[in-house]
Parts: C-alpha cells; sequence; structure tokens
C-alpha cells in the first residue's frame, strides 16, 4: 500500500512539474563569477532545487549516520549487560 502511494505521488509531482515547466518556458540569463548561460525559467528553478535537495541531503547524512551508529552501539550495550540476545536492525 505504501508502495502504491508513492508512485502516485511521485506521477502527481512529474504532472505538475510538467505544467509548471510549459508554464514557465521564459529565458533567464544566470550570471556566474566565470560566465553566463541562458535557460528556461522552469530548468533554472529545477535546477535550483535539484541544488538544495542536494546541499540538504549532504548536510544531513554525517547527523544521521552519527545517530544510527550511536543507537546501534548503545543497543549492542544494553544487550551486553542483560545478557540477551541482540535484535537486528529493521529496514
Amino acid at each position: 500500500m505504501g508502495r502504491l502511494i508513492g508512485v502516485v505521488v511521485f506521477v502527481l509531482l512529474v504532472v505538475v512539474g510538467l505544467a509548471l515547466a510549459s508554464a514557465n518556458d521564459t529565458l533567464v540569463r544566470i550570471n556566474f563569477f566565470f560566465g553566463s548561460i541562458e535557460l528556461a525559467l522552469s530548468q533554472a528553478l529545477t535546477l535550483a532545487l535539484a541544488c538544495g535537495a542536494v546541499l540538504g541531503v549532504a548536510v544531513s547524512l554525517p547527523l544521521l549516520l552519527r545517530a544510527r551508529f550511536e543507537a546501534r552501539r548503545l543497543r549492542r550495550s544494553l544487550h551486553r549487560k542483560s545478557g540477551a540476545e541482540p535484535a537486528k536492525d529493521i529496514r
């Protein structure tokens, strides 16, 4: 059921994205320190969104991994002290 909801949400996002892309086809110039490029507004927005998503994942990934390793370490420590068999990680 969760996979179906994910597919439906993905399809809706693609449809909305295509509708926005067709409505925003005006060319914009993006100036960099080393040059400039002209893109459609929809492409520039998509590029900015992708860059933001990549930066967000890059910033949060070390924190997430540190928390997972700490949880695993604490779980193993707890099971060593109690003498019980450690539970497997559920994914």
